[in-house]
């Protein structure tokens, strides 16, 4: 399942959807992007860790990721082209354990805008990308 981020770019998590790592580790997913028409603006992906329920209703926020896209979304690119981009975040020592999961989305730095959402399940603020289980 993918989440269209404005008329820019599709974008879904790879392999497996669903990890287990362990607090205080770091953990690297991947997430492929199609690049829909040429980009202008130097976007920015940030993935967030959260559970139910989310920071937009009043839950927490437990770590963050956030990376530039990369380079190769700069440039030519076939419409069938995926690109491959690793989004890294490191759990926090004291992280209860439980079900997260990783919500993904894309910015401009410079207005902190996010792109659009449009999804099959509705959710217009984030893209769930990844479920997570702390053991």
């Amino acid at each position: 399942q993918a989440a269209q981020k404005g008329d820019v770019l599709r974008i879904h998590a790879v392999g497996t959807t669903q990890v287990q790592p362990n607090a205080g580790k770091t953990n690297s997913n991947q997430l492929a992007f199609r690049v829909q028409q040429p980009l202008t603006t130097p976007y920015r992906l940030f993935a967030h860790l959260q559970n139910l329920p989310t920071p937009y209703e009043g839950g927490a926020l437990w770590t963050t990721g956030d990376a530039p896209l990369c380079e190769a979304a700069f440039g030519s690119l076939t419409p069938d082209e995926t690109l491959i981009q690793t989004v890294t975040m490191t759990l926090p020592d004291d992280l209860p354990s439980g079900d997260y999961h990783i919500a993904v989305g894309v910015y401009d730095p410079t207005t902190t805008m996010r792109l659009p959402i449009q999804q099959p399940s509705g959710e217009t603020r984030f893209y769930r990308a990844i479920e997570v289980k702390v053991p």
